[in-house]
């Protein structure tokens, strides 16, 4: 497994590792004006930003679909506020799941957060076979 500092320069993506500096050099290859390199070391900012935040072969990246909803998170977010982005994910994803186990269980329970499983509804991907589910449960 490799350590923190040598994932620096990468996020794990399932199946795939999303090389920063082979990304970066694609949006400022030779020609490239210099809003688009400005454009592209601030995504590699808050690329490193994430790097450090996320565990290397992190569980709460193992869904491409959440990677750019975590990415615009840690962008909107205050450094200071670094140190628990981690922790609150875990949290917000539990209860994502203790919300569906229900919404599987009873689709019109009232403990269930409709707010939940609006956010799954359009975080679903196209081949989610919940999505139907989700769609009838209102």
């Amino acid at each position: 497994m490799k350590s923190k500092k040598s994932c620096r320069n990468s996020i794990w993506l399932p199946n795939a590792q999303l090389n920063i500096d082979t990304k970066l050099w694609m949006l400022t290859g030779e020609g490239a004006t210099g809003k688009l390199e400005l454009s592209g070391r601030q995504v590699l900012d808050v690329l490193n930003d994430m790097a450090e935040i996320f565990l290397p072969k992190d569980r709460l990246l193992t869904s491409a679909g959440v990677f750019p909803v975590w990415y615009w998170f840690v962008r909107s977010t205050g450094q200071a506020n670094f140190h628990r982005i981690r922790e609150f994910l875990v949290q917000f994803e539990k209860a994502r799941k203790e919300n569906r186990a229900l919404m599987t269980a009873n689709p019109r329970d009232a403990k269930l957060d409709r707010e939940l499983v609006e956010y799954d509804g359009y975080n679903r991907s196209t081949n989610d076979q919940q999505a139907t589910m989700v769609d009838t449960a209102y």
